[in-house]
């Protein structure tokens, strides 16, 4: 997974930001805050092989005891719901994108 300094980069304009979350070789996270209060994620593998890719919930400033809700934006399906961090298989030269929203009980 990504291990790298988080926020390295980061890309704004006048409403949102969207940060590196973590880069190691061939692997990125970007992600930020969309104006309805979900997170966006895109994991990126520019690699010749398919990878796991790990995106930290501190990265996201989400609590590691919150709940998630994940939905695949690309597949229009759910991934669950999940606590902490979020690891995806991303298949070789692909792109994974992910909205995560709070699950409030």
């Amino acid at each position: 997974p990504p291990t790298a300094p988080y926020g390295l980069d980061s890309w704004s304009d006048d409403h949102e930001m969207c940060l590196s979350l973590g880069l190691e070789g061939d692997l990125q996270v970007w992600g930020g805050p969309l104006d309805d209060g979900r997170v966006a994620l895109t994991l990126f593998n520019r690699g010749n092989a398919s990878a796991s890719i790990t995106a930290f919930a501190s990265a996201l400033s989400l609590s590691p005891a919150s709940e998630h809700s994940a939905h695949d934006a690309w597949q229009n399906k759910s991934l669950g719901v999940l606590k902490a961090n979020l690891t995806l298989e991303v298949g070789a030269h692909a792109v994974r994108a992910i909205t995560l929203k709070s699950v409030r009980h």
